[in-house]
């Protein structure tokens, strides 16, 4: 198992958890994701055993940092459900998730299943790029990069990717003229 990756991959499912929760507290979706919250409870219960697989200090760092967020995450939706259940407020404006949010704006959260959708596929080209650009490193230039490294520098430029190719694009990372070269492609 590969740490790095796993804190990663856990990450990108706590946000996604975040979204499905706000989902729920603002009326979109009936029933919370609790099943989802415990499948992601389970997974970093076994990363956090595994600490012993962290082989730099930043590993350890970074799973720490993980389970902390996490737990916050944890107490917010617990708590919000609680609320609900308890009736003390309603799914909508009143819960913590949808504050502020009028119906025009709960009406147009409708469409960001698109938006989820475009997420994902950025997501899935982003790793990987990242996975293909390490290896071809490796193999052509004989240096050792670290995906986390890759992947936050190809995180930086990816809004501006988005703007100019759209949200469908994807990534080919290709060998050239002596140096490795993620390119976009519509």
């Amino acid at each position: 198992m590969d740490l790095s990756q796993e804190i990663t991959r856990t990450k990108q499912s706590i946000m996604q958890l975040e979204l499905l929760f706000n989902r729920y507290f603002t009326g979109m979706d009936k029933r919370p994701p609790i099943k989802q919250m415990t499948a992601l409870q389970k997974a970093i219960n076994i990363l956090t055993i595994n600490t012993h697989l962290a082989k730099t200090a930043a590993e350890q760092f970074h799973l720490k940092s993980l389970t902390q967020q996490f737990t916050t995450y944890r107490r917010k939706w617990e708590r919000g459900i609680r609320d609900i259940e308890e009736g003390r407020i309603k799914p909508g404006q009143q819960a913590f998730g949808g504050m502020g949010m009028s119906a025009a704006d709960q009406a147009e959260m409708q469409g960001s299943d698109d938006e989820m959708g475009h997420i994902q596929h950025l997501t899935n080209e982003v790793d990987s790029a990242v996975e293909t650009y390490v290896k071809l490193a490796e193999e052509h230039l004989g240096k050792n990069y670290s995906t986390e490294s890759v992947k936050t520098v190809l995180e930086s430029k990816l809004g501006g990717i988005r703007a100019k190719y759209g949200d469908g694009v994807s990534l080919s990372v290709v060998y050239e003229d002596g140096t490795i070269k993620i390119k976009p492609k519509k």
